[in-house]
């Protein structure tokens, strides 16, 4: 339960972080160093997200 609890606060991060890409692209461009760096954080809680539903699978095949 705890690890779905976990699992629905990265996906509201990366919804948020989604949004927070979209504007900073529209103002200061897509090769911006901002938008890059947003970016970059926006995969670093997607690939968190998927490792904690890898881990999530794997304890319940236990």
């Amino acid at each position: 339960m705890e690890r779905l609890k976990e699992g629905e606060r990265i996906l509201k991060q990366i919804s948020e972080h989604k949004r927070k890409l979209v504007k900073i692209a529209k103002d200061k461009g897509m090769h911006s160093a901002e938008t890059l760096r947003c970016s970059q954080e926006l995969d670093e809680l997607i690939n968190l997200f998927y490792r904690n539903l890898h881990a999530g699978y794997e304890n319940s095949r236990r």
